[in-house]
């Protein structure tokens, strides 16, 4: 391939001494190897995407400028089962085909490099075509299962090499074929067919390519090396399409490169444009390896289509051409929509509620648009804040309800107006009467019965059954006479209690009678009744008896009685025990010094040896309300 080279006339079929050949690449071709797996490999992938896959090889190499790309080729190889642009399927008849990022006719379009034109090898796993691809073309068995990738492979590069922007190089202008398409397929052997070419790292199959110097397909040639060549330069568009709405304005950059000899003056001219549209360039010229920026300005007259418009950069060493492909479409009006977080609202008199207000771009650009609110009723305020918005931002309504405003149902008006028109949107206000402060008042107990003289009480509790809580000023009417009730606290706020306390005398009438507790608020009174019933107070007696009433006994001896007590009226009280009348001689003594009436004791009487013979009646006697009995001894 080096008798090929850069920078001359189109028609050319052999090189000058002078001219700039393609390099012999002394250290090999292989730059490096890089297995992106940021993703999963895509299994229809499309022409651009792989374009894509190219600028990134190219950025991950580190080959960021034109001049480091202008003799490179990135190989983009697939995994197995995958279709590459369509590689193994019905509608394609190719094994692997070359390409740069620029080329609008790409599937998916052309892909953006910021790193010059990037040439790049659409390369599938050739073996799942086995030998429509090349595999055994040259070898036999195992050792031919990879003939077709470095057939294909060499094939692609060749061309590159030769035709790095297709087609902008080296090609055949009855056919339209590159150097290695006039050579593919031709058999093997020979110096013409296919065969092992020995390399440093082994011996791999190879095809010819096309040779202008002898004109035929050869496996090898000798190295051509030439001059620096003539002047040249290059030219790319980046992005190389866009679309503008009619009256607004494309932008591209306008970038060059030095492909041979020295850098030159380049400048900007560009044709194809439609009608109302001009193009400007900043700035109109460069030096080759520099950039300008391309401004494409449509007007409301220009028609809206898609027009490819040619840039042509000229040197003294001749031009080049780009083209960027510009879509004019018809402008969009600007509109909004409003939209209410909520379409009805209920509030009670006296409070206040919140709906938000939003707004959003339905067509066109953003615009301030001016938000009102009508309908409110009367003692009713309806604000919003902000009242100015741009599109595709809220505002917040707020509604507060005025005591005097009138139960029922109304219709809010909210409007925005922008430049483009207004919008409106609908709030269903319910107004709600405020509850009327009200309020319970209970008893625990609500009876109970005493004695002349006892006391009782009870637990008074207040709650708020309706609106808002309230002072409840607390009194109690019935009482007889020699009763009292107080409160331990005369008022209460509505849900908090107190305690009703209630006195009688011994004076006081027994009977039953109802108290009226109330409770009274400023808006309005409530009552609970307690039934007190006050008994009249019975005295407590008891009567005492002894069994036996007498007894014998000799000097020095002893004899017992029991003394029962047994309560008679009242209640049961504590009776003493003590004796009188004994002789000297006699002791008279008890089992308990007291008991409560309705029990007994054992009483017993005690001689001694020296007491006088006789009979004696000694008295039991028992103090709670003194009783007395009887005992008569014999000794």
């Amino acid at each position: 391939m080096t008798q090929y080279c850069d920078g001359v006339a189109n028609g050319t079929t052999s090189c000058s001494s002078s001219a700039a050949h393609v390099g012999y690449p002394t250290g090999g071709a292989l730059a490096g190897v890089w297995y992106d797996n940021s993703v999963a490999s895509i299994s229809q992938t499309t022409g651009h995407t792989l374009a894509a896959e190219a600028v990134a090889a190219a950025g991950h190499f580190g080959n960021t400028t034109a001049t480091q790309n202008r003799s490179a080729q990135y190989v983009i190889v697939s995994p197995t089962g995958t279709h590459p642009d369509g590689f193994n399927t019905a509608s394609a008849n190719w094994c692997a085909w070359h390409d740069f990022n620029g080329d609008s006719t790409l599937s998916g379009g052309a892909a953006a490099s910021s790193y010059g034109d990037i040439a790049f090898t659409n390369l599938p796993y050739l073996p799942d075509m086995g030998a429509s691809c090349g595999a055994n073309y040259v070898n036999a068995g195992t050792a031919g299962a990879l003939d077709g990738v470095t057939i294909v492979e060499g094939h692609e590069y060749a061309e590159t090499i030769t035709d790095q922007n297709p087609s902008g190089g080296w090609y055949d202008n009855s056919s339209g074929g590159e150097n290695g398409d006039l050579c593919a397929w031709k058999g093997t052997g020979g110096t013409g067919g296919a065969q092992n070419v020995t390399m440093a790292t082994g011996s791999f199959p190879m095809q010819a390519t096309w040779s202008n110097s002898n004109a035929a397909c050869e496996i090898s040639g000798p190295i051509v090396t030439g001059g620096t060549g003539a002047n040249d330069f290059s030219i790319g568009a980046s992005p190389t399409s866009g679309s503008v709405a009619q009256g607004s304005t494309a932008t591209a950059t306008i970038s060059t490169s030095t492909t041979s000899g020295s850098s030159q003056s380049v400048a900007f001219t560009a044709s194809g444009l439609p009608t109302g549209a001009t193009a400007s360039f900043s700035p109109t010229s460069v030096t080759s390896g520099s950039s300008s920026t391309l401004s494409i300005a449509t007007t409301a007259s220009t028609p809206t289509g898609t027009y490819p418009v040619t840039v042509t950069g000229t040197a003294t060493s001749g031009t080049h051409t780009v083209t960027y492909t510009l879509t004019v479409t018809a402008p969009v009006a600007n509109d909004f929509s409003i939209t209410p977080s909520a379409t009805s609202t209920s509030i009670t008199t006296g409070k206040s509620g919140t709906i938000t207000i939003a707004t959003k771009t339905t067509s066109g650009v953003t615009q301030a648009v001016a938000l009102t609110v009508t309908g409110a009723p009367a003692g009713t305020t309806a604000t919003l804040s902000p009242t100015s918005v741009n599109s595709g931002s809220n505002s917040t309504l707020t509604i507060a309800i005025g005591a005097s405003t009138a139960a029922g149902t109304y219709t809010l008006t909210v409007t925005g107006t922008a430049t483009s028109g207004s919008h409106t949107a609908t709030i269903t206000l319910t107004v709600t009467a405020a509850p009327k402060n009200d309020f319970s008042i209970t008893l625990s107990p609500t009876s109970a019965s005493v004695g002349q003289g006892s006391s009782a009480s009870s637990t008074v509790s207040t709650a708020t059954t309706s609106g808002t809580s309230q002072s409840v000023a607390l009194s109690v009417s019935g009482a007889p006479a020699g009763v009292t009730a107080t409160f331990g606290s005369t008022s209460v706020t509505s849900g908090r209690s107190t305690t009703l306390s209630i006195k009688t005398t011994a004076t006081t009438a027994p009977g039953t009678y109802p108290l009226t507790v109330t409770g009274t608020t400023t808006s309005g009174t409530h009552t609970t009744t307690y039934t007190l019933t006050v008994t009249a107070v019975v005295p407590s007696t008891f009567s005492i008896s002894l069994s036996p009433t007498s007894g014998t006994v000799a000097p020095g001896g002893s004899t017992t009685s029991t003394l029962t007590t047994t309560t008679t009226s009242g209640n049961a009280q504590t009776v003493s025990f003590s004796s009188s009348g004994a002789p000297s001689g006699v002791t008279v003594s008890f089992s308990s010094s007291s008991v409560t009436s309705g029990g007994s004791v054992t009483v017993t009487f005690s001689t001694g040896r020296r007491v006088q013979v006789g009979t004696y009646t000694i008295s039991a006697k028992a103090t709670s309300g003194t009783q007395t009995t009887t005992y008569t001894l014999t000794t």
